[in-house]
Protein backbone atom coordinates (compact mmCIF):
# COMPACT_ATOMS: atom_id res chain seq x y z
CA UNK A 1 0.00 0.00 0.00
CA UNK A 2 1.35 3.76 -0.78
CA UNK A 3 -0.20 4.57 1.80
CA UNK A 4 2.00 2.40 4.41
CA UNK A 5 5.38 3.42 2.61
CA UNK A 6 4.71 7.10 2.39
CA UNK A 7 3.68 7.43 6.51
CA UNK A 8 7.38 4.95 6.81
CA UNK A 9 8.93 7.46 4.46
CA UNK A 10 7.64 10.35 6.86
CA UNK A 11 6.62 9.49 10.19
CA UNK A 12 8.58 6.76 10.99
CA UNK A 13 11.62 7.98 9.24
CA UNK A 14 14.99 7.51 10.98
CA UNK A 15 15.64 11.30 11.28
CA UNK A 16 12.32 12.54 11.85
CA UNK A 17 11.57 13.51 15.90
CA UNK A 18 7.96 12.93 16.12
CA UNK A 19 8.10 9.32 17.91
CA UNK A 20 11.07 7.56 20.28
CA UNK A 21 13.46 5.07 18.00
CA UNK A 22 11.76 2.15 19.90
CA UNK A 23 7.90 3.07 18.72
CA UNK A 24 9.14 3.46 14.94
CA UNK A 25 10.43 0.38 15.52
CA UNK A 26 7.28 -1.00 17.13
CA UNK A 27 4.94 0.51 14.23
CA UNK A 28 6.85 -1.10 11.74
CA UNK A 29 6.87 -4.09 12.97
CA UNK A 30 3.62 -3.90 13.26
CA UNK A 31 2.78 -2.72 9.99
CA UNK A 32 4.89 -5.22 8.26
CA UNK A 33 3.29 -8.54 9.99
CA UNK A 34 -0.39 -7.67 10.87
CA UNK A 35 -1.94 -4.64 8.98
CA UNK A 36 -0.32 -4.98 5.17
CA UNK A 37 -0.94 -8.43 4.66
CA UNK A 38 -4.15 -8.02 5.84
CA UNK A 39 -5.46 -4.45 4.37
CA UNK A 40 -2.74 -3.44 2.39
CA UNK A 41 -4.04 -4.33 -0.83
CA UNK A 42 -6.77 -2.08 -0.10
CA UNK A 43 -7.71 1.30 -2.44
CA UNK A 44 -7.60 4.12 0.08
CA UNK A 45 -11.55 4.67 -1.12
CA UNK A 46 -12.21 1.10 0.15
CA UNK A 47 -9.97 1.77 3.41
CA UNK A 48 -12.38 4.79 4.23
CA UNK A 49 -15.27 3.03 3.63
CA UNK A 50 -14.25 -0.01 5.88
CA UNK A 51 -16.85 -0.78 8.76
CA UNK A 52 -14.96 -0.81 11.75
CA UNK A 53 -16.82 -4.07 12.76
CA UNK A 54 -14.82 -5.62 10.18
CA UNK A 55 -11.39 -4.35 11.70
CA UNK A 56 -13.11 -5.96 15.37
CA UNK A 57 -13.80 -8.99 14.35
CA UNK A 58 -10.45 -9.58 12.63
CA UNK A 59 -8.95 -8.84 15.45
CA UNK A 60 -10.51 -11.16 17.30
CA UNK A 61 -9.05 -13.81 15.21
CA UNK A 62 -5.15 -13.29 15.56
CA UNK A 63 -3.09 -14.60 18.04
CA UNK A 64 -1.80 -11.70 20.19
CA UNK A 65 -2.54 -10.36 23.47
CA UNK A 66 -5.07 -7.89 23.60
CA UNK A 67 -1.98 -5.02 24.61
CA UNK A 68 -0.65 -5.76 21.24
CA UNK A 69 -4.73 -5.63 19.35
CA UNK A 70 -4.61 -2.42 20.59
CA UNK A 71 -1.28 -1.03 19.67
CA UNK A 72 -2.08 -2.85 16.11
CA UNK A 73 -6.16 -0.81 16.36
CA UNK A 74 -4.18 2.45 17.04
CA UNK A 75 -1.49 2.09 14.36
CA UNK A 76 -4.16 1.59 11.55
CA UNK A 77 -5.96 4.50 13.26
CA UNK A 78 -2.90 6.51 12.90
CA UNK A 79 -2.36 5.72 9.23
CA UNK A 80 -5.69 6.64 8.61
CA UNK A 81 -5.38 9.75 10.46
CA UNK A 82 -2.33 10.16 8.16
CA UNK A 83 -3.75 10.38 5.09
CA UNK A 84 -6.59 12.84 6.42
CA UNK A 85 -3.72 15.36 7.31
CA UNK A 86 -2.92 14.79 3.44
CA UNK A 87 -6.25 15.20 2.55
CA UNK A 88 -6.26 11.39 0.63
CA UNK A 89 -9.05 11.14 2.99
CA UNK A 90 -12.16 12.89 4.11
CA UNK A 91 -14.07 10.25 6.69
CA UNK A 92 -11.65 8.12 9.24
CA UNK A 93 -12.78 4.27 9.55
CA UNK A 94 -11.12 3.50 12.95
CA UNK A 95 -11.45 6.11 15.45
CA UNK A 96 -14.33 6.02 17.52
CA UNK A 97 -15.53 2.80 15.29
CA UNK A 98 -13.23 -0.14 16.60
CA UNK A 99 -13.30 -1.16 20.14
CA UNK A 100 -10.54 -3.07 21.61
CA UNK A 101 -9.66 -3.43 24.95
CA UNK A 102 -5.83 -2.96 26.18
CA UNK A 103 -6.52 -4.34 29.15
CA UNK A 104 -3.96 -7.22 30.46
CA UNK A 105 -5.36 -10.42 30.89
CA UNK A 106 -1.99 -11.93 32.61
CA UNK A 107 -1.86 -11.05 36.24
CA UNK A 108 1.51 -9.30 37.33
CA UNK A 109 2.92 -10.56 40.42
CA UNK A 110 5.57 -8.75 42.44
CA UNK A 111 7.85 -9.80 43.85
CA UNK A 112 7.98 -10.59 47.49
CA UNK A 113 10.24 -8.26 49.68
CA UNK A 114 12.30 -12.30 50.64
CA UNK A 115 12.49 -12.46 46.96
CA UNK A 116 13.83 -8.90 46.31
CA UNK A 117 15.83 -9.24 49.24
CA UNK A 118 17.80 -12.65 47.81
CA UNK A 119 17.55 -10.50 44.38
CA UNK A 120 19.53 -7.69 46.05
CA UNK A 121 22.19 -9.95 47.75
CA UNK A 122 22.94 -12.44 44.44
CA UNK A 123 23.75 -9.31 42.28
CA UNK A 124 27.56 -7.70 41.43
CA UNK A 125 27.97 -3.90 42.97
CA UNK A 126 26.89 -3.05 39.36
CA UNK A 127 24.33 -4.59 39.33
CA UNK A 128 22.72 -3.49 42.65
CA UNK A 129 23.31 0.16 42.11
CA UNK A 130 20.79 -0.62 39.05
CA UNK A 131 17.97 -2.43 41.31
CA UNK A 132 18.16 0.45 43.96
CA UNK A 133 17.65 2.63 41.17
CA UNK A 134 15.10 1.11 39.41
CA UNK A 135 12.82 0.20 42.53
CA UNK A 136 12.50 3.49 43.64
CA UNK A 137 12.13 5.33 40.19
CA UNK A 138 9.96 2.71 38.25
CA UNK A 139 12.05 4.09 35.35
CA UNK A 140 12.08 1.68 32.02
CA UNK A 141 14.83 -0.42 31.11
CA UNK A 142 16.30 1.85 28.14
CA UNK A 143 15.82 4.93 30.72
CA UNK A 144 17.96 2.92 32.95
CA UNK A 145 20.83 1.67 30.82
CA UNK A 146 21.20 5.36 28.91
CA UNK A 147 22.02 6.96 32.17
CA UNK A 148 25.57 8.21 32.14
CA UNK A 149 27.32 9.85 35.19
CA UNK A 150 26.53 13.73 33.63
CA UNK A 151 22.73 12.87 34.46
CA UNK A 152 23.57 12.52 38.18
CA UNK A 153 23.94 15.81 40.19
CA UNK A 154 25.41 15.25 43.22
CA UNK A 155 25.39 18.50 44.85
CA UNK A 156 21.49 18.72 44.05
CA UNK A 157 21.01 14.95 44.71
CA UNK A 158 19.16 14.53 41.62
CA UNK A 159 19.09 11.93 38.97
CA UNK A 160 17.38 13.55 35.94
CA UNK A 161 15.38 10.53 32.71
CA UNK A 162 15.49 12.47 29.15
CA UNK A 163 16.87 9.88 27.27
CA UNK A 164 16.37 6.11 26.45
CA UNK A 165 18.35 3.33 24.84
CA UNK A 166 16.51 0.75 22.72
CA UNK A 167 18.43 -1.85 20.26
CA UNK A 168 21.52 0.29 20.76
CA UNK A 169 20.02 3.65 19.53
CA UNK A 170 19.82 6.32 22.07
CA UNK A 171 17.20 8.69 21.92
CA UNK A 172 14.46 10.64 24.16
CA UNK A 173 12.36 9.01 26.42
CA UNK A 174 8.69 7.57 25.31
CA UNK A 175 6.62 9.95 26.43
CA UNK A 176 6.57 13.49 27.84
CA UNK A 177 5.96 12.22 31.42
CA UNK A 178 8.84 10.11 31.52
CA UNK A 179 11.56 12.57 31.19
CA UNK A 180 11.78 13.94 34.69
CA UNK A 181 14.24 14.37 37.59
CA UNK A 182 14.17 12.43 40.65
CA UNK A 183 15.79 13.12 44.21
CA UNK A 184 18.16 11.05 45.56
CA UNK A 185 19.01 10.18 49.04
CA UNK A 186 22.46 10.39 50.65
CA UNK A 187 22.77 6.47 50.92
CA UNK A 188 22.01 6.36 47.16
CA UNK A 189 24.73 8.76 46.46
CA UNK A 190 27.06 6.77 48.52
CA UNK A 191 26.12 3.39 46.31
CA UNK A 192 26.37 5.63 43.47
CA UNK A 193 30.11 7.14 44.05
CA UNK A 194 30.83 3.33 45.25
CA UNK A 195 30.42 2.23 41.79
CA UNK A 196 32.47 5.02 39.95
CA UNK A 197 35.34 4.35 42.99
CA UNK A 198 34.71 6.73 45.30
CA UNK A 199 33.84 8.02 48.95
CA UNK A 200 31.35 10.44 50.41
CA UNK A 201 33.01 12.16 53.34
CA UNK A 202 31.18 14.61 55.44
CA UNK A 203 33.39 17.65 56.93
CA UNK A 204 31.56 20.27 58.67
CA UNK A 205 28.77 19.71 56.24
CA UNK A 206 30.44 19.95 53.33
CA UNK A 207 30.16 16.46 51.15
CA UNK A 208 33.69 15.46 49.63
CA UNK A 209 34.39 12.97 46.97
CA UNK A 210 37.76 10.78 48.03
CA UNK A 211 39.20 7.78 45.69
CA UNK A 212 38.27 4.72 47.25
CA UNK A 213 38.28 0.58 46.19
CA UNK A 214 36.01 -0.52 43.31
CA UNK A 215 35.39 -3.52 45.42
CA UNK A 216 33.58 -1.96 47.93
CA UNK A 217 30.16 -2.86 48.27
CA UNK A 218 27.12 -0.43 48.87
CA UNK A 219 25.57 0.61 52.27
CA UNK A 220 23.53 -3.10 52.82
CA UNK A 221 21.01 -1.15 54.49
CA UNK A 222 19.38 -4.43 55.19
CA UNK A 223 18.29 -4.28 51.84
CA UNK A 224 17.43 -0.48 51.41
CA UNK A 225 15.50 -1.53 48.06
CA UNK A 226 13.36 -4.39 50.12
CA UNK A 227 12.75 -1.48 53.10
CA UNK A 228 11.18 1.24 50.50
CA UNK A 229 9.58 -1.33 48.21
CA UNK A 230 7.91 -2.59 51.92
CA UNK A 231 7.27 0.96 53.14
CA UNK A 232 5.80 2.50 49.89
CA UNK A 233 5.16 -0.03 47.13
CA UNK A 234 7.53 2.25 44.90
CA UNK A 235 7.36 0.00 41.66
CA UNK A 236 7.28 -3.67 40.62
CA UNK A 237 10.45 -5.18 40.08
CA UNK A 238 10.37 -8.66 37.81
CA UNK A 239 13.17 -10.53 36.92
CA UNK A 240 12.80 -8.83 33.36
CA UNK A 241 13.42 -5.23 34.33
CA UNK A 242 16.91 -5.45 32.94
CA UNK A 243 17.80 -8.98 31.12
CA UNK A 244 20.90 -9.24 32.22
CA UNK A 245 20.53 -8.90 35.55
CA UNK A 246 17.22 -11.18 35.37
CA UNK A 247 19.41 -13.83 34.19
CA UNK A 248 22.16 -13.47 36.78
CA UNK A 249 19.30 -14.01 39.45
CA UNK A 250 17.47 -17.08 37.38
CA UNK A 251 21.40 -18.68 37.85
CA UNK A 252 21.72 -19.23 41.23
Amino acid sequence: MDLIRHYESTELADKSDTVAFSTKAVYKTNLKNWIEPKWGGLLLRELEELPGVHVENWLKTVDLSTGTKAKVRNILSALCSHAMRYGWMKNHPIKGKVRQSAKTTRVQVALEVEELHALYEALELQFRVMLLLDVASGMRRGELLALQWMDFDFQKKTMSIHKAIWHQQVGPVKTMESERVMPLDDEMIADLLAWLGLRVVTHEGQATALARGRDEEPHPAGCRACRNYQAHHLAFVQTHVFDVVGRKWRGR
